[in-house]
């Protein structure tokens, strides 16, 4: 039981970006156009153990389910239930959450990705302000397809030269670029300040994310995810310099894909890598994972991390695949 110093909570950003409609940006969906209902079904998923918005579990286009099912059962065995934030859905979910009256983020073909950018931080500073008088430790994924590449802009904007992982096994790099050169005309040079780049290229969990840092500033905060949320951990430490603790948790799927960029967002000290491996599922779509599919979402790395500290592999393992398990029955 969690004792009045330290009450954990986890967080899931559930987001949209017309972004993630661009062919090839990503897998989290069957086809882009399903990249939107993603979120909600995450949602769904984490908090119901099921979907209720669609008859199926999201799926990448070759058949891997979402990683939110990993989620649900390690939040299962670690006893924490998820409090789902909306930070841009292009549908709600069936489930219940916490509304912010966001939408989705705009694709920066057609202008400012993020017009509400400012409305967005103070919602996330006012819910952290709230969290923060009963919680230590706020545990905060996303789910936002398309997003490593909003997170690939904006750091470009601000200069960095740093590739960020995809849920695609292949990635999605030339993509990003060829929509960054798209984007500039090939032309930008000048280093954007980390929020102009925020406001012109990414997406409303990073807002949310920037807000509840604020609002939470001496709670301890810990970053669930691959790139996009090392690029979260960024940002925060370059616009608000917190003074509570901040680390990235993720698996080591992302690290080992994208050592460098992982290395130059987030210090050694304030990485924390979880080793998963599903090679003895009895579930070739968990099986994929261990062949570079995914590699992250919904905070898988930080849901197994929060499991693992009060369970054994096997034991994790038994629930993932008796969660896993039943949402194939449900098909």
């Amino acid at each position: 039981m969690q004792t009045n110093q330290e009450r954990k909570i986890f967080l899931l950003l559930a987001g949209s970006t017309s972004v993630s409609k661009i062919p090839g940006i990503t897998a989290a969906g069957a086809t882009p156009e399903l990249s939107f209902l993603t979120p909600a079904v995450d949602a769904e998923i984490l908090t119901e153990g099921r979907p209720l918005s669609m008859n199926d579990p999201p799926m990448t286009p070759d058949g891997i389910p979402t990683p939110s099912i990993i989620t649900r059962a390690c939040l299962n065995i670690a006893s924490l239930w998820p409090l789902v934030i909306n930070a841009g859905m292009a549908q709600k979910p069936g489930s219940v959450f916490l509304e912010t009256g966001l939408g989705p983020a705009g694709n920066p073909v057609n202008g400012d990705a993020l017009p509400e950018l400012d409305r967005a931080i103070k919602t996330g500073k006012e819910i952290g302000k709230f969290l923060s008088r009963t919680f230590s430790d706020l545990y905060i994924a996303e789910s936002v397809p398309g997003g490593t590449t909003t997170a690939y802009l904006v750091l470009k904007a601000m200069g960095y030269s740093v590739e960020t992982s995809s849920s695609l096994k292949m990635g999605s790099d030339a993509i990003k670029e060829d929509l960054w050169h798209t984007l500039t005309s090939g032309k930008e040079n000048r280093k954007m300040n980390p929020l102009d780049a925020v406001k012109r290229y990414g997406d409303y969990m990073m807002a949310l994310a920037l807000g509840l840092s604020r609002g939470a500033s001496e709670s301890r905060l810990h970053y669930c995810g691959g790139t996009q949320m090392a690029t979260v951990f960024e940002l925060d430490r370059t616009i608000n310099n917190p003074t509570g603790g901040r680390d990235v948790i993720t698996t080591g799927w992302v690290i080992d894909h994208k050592p460098d960029t992982m290395k130059k967002l987030v210090r050694d000290q304030n990485l924390v890598r979880t080793d998963i491996s599903f090679h003895d599922s009895p579930f070739e779509g968990l099986r994929k994972y261990d062949e570079g599919h995914v590699r992250e979402g919904a905070g898988m790395g930080g849901s197994y991390y929060l499991a693992s500290a009060v369970s054994g592999r096997k034991e994790i393992m038994e629930e993932i695949n008796s969660v896993y398990g039943e949402l194939a029955q449900i098909r």
